[in-house]
């Protein structure tokens, strides 16, 4: 059976408003035996 695995999705915003925002990003982790996400 393979480990979970979630995608993480990162917004920086650049000011308040709604159409403000200026970096998307985004990282697939995975939950090792140990619990801990890699």
């Amino acid at each position: 059976m393979s480990n979970p695995t979630i995608r993480v999705i990162d917004l920086e915003t650049g000011g308040n408003g709604p159409n403000d925002v200026c970096e998307i990003g985004w990282q697939d982790v995975t939950q090792g035996a140990d619990g801990r996400w890699q």
